[in-house]
């Protein structure tokens, strides 16, 4: 593994652009960061070089995975927590209105063959995500949510959701997320994270 040298990320206040920097030099996307620094496609920067491809990409909207075993252990205690008795609603996502995770399908950033290999999880529903880029081109990030298999749940809650699936479904388009303000010490601004279209819709329970 080659060194390099600490690199920053950030969020532009005004217009929600990324872009990261190391001393006195600042970049605003992946092609310039690697004519300045090479090495990070180097055998061994995986982790690095994962987390700087999703902020140029993704900006806060999404974290990538680096250490599975933690995330596995936050995902479980959620799902401790989580009530679901409760009402369904849509700007509050519960992971129990997803599913689990095969949490034997989550690993650190890694490189196979051409590819740069990673999960990302999404900083607002908490649901894991395969991504994957070509070393050859970073700047393009493939992504596909996680297959997830249905929480059990006792016939009270799930009567509460089958009554709730309606509303789902054909109620008004969904709401803005709320922004917790709570991500990355780096990052300079909190922009709202978009609905994403591949976010898993969630399960009907079943009988």
């Amino acid at each position: 593994m080659t060194d390099i040298p600490e690199i920053s990320t950030f969020v532009h206040i005004e217009d929600g652009t990324s872009f990261a920097s190391c001393g006195e030099d600042r970049f605003t996307s992946m092609t310039e960061l690697l004519e300045a620094y090479p090495a990070l496609t180097d055998p061994g920067n995986e982790a690095a070089l994962a987390r700087l491809v999703t902020h140029f990409s993704k900006g806060r909207a999404f974290r990538v995975v680096s250490e599975p075993e933690v995330f596995e252990a936050a995902y479980r205690a959620a799902l401790a927590e989580e009530d679901s008795t409760k009402p369904w609603r849509q700007d509050h996502p519960r992971r129990v209105d997803f599913g689990v995770p095969d949490f034997a399908s989550i690993a650190a950033p890694s490189r196979q063959g051409d590819r740069l290999v990673f999960t990302l999880e999404d900083s607002f529903t908490g649901l894991p995500y395969a991504a994957s880029t070509k070393l050859s081109a970073l700047d393009q990030l493939d992504m596909t949510p996680l297959s997830l298999s249905p929480v059990s749940v006792g016939p009270e809650a799930q009567a509460d959701q089958l009554s709730t699936t309606g509303m789902i479904e054909t109620g008004p388009g969904p709401a803005t997320p709320e922004a917790d303000g709570a991500a990355g010490d780096e990052d300079l601004a909190d922009p709202k994270v978009p609905e994403l279209p591949e976010i898993p819709r969630r399960r009907k329970p079943q009988n």
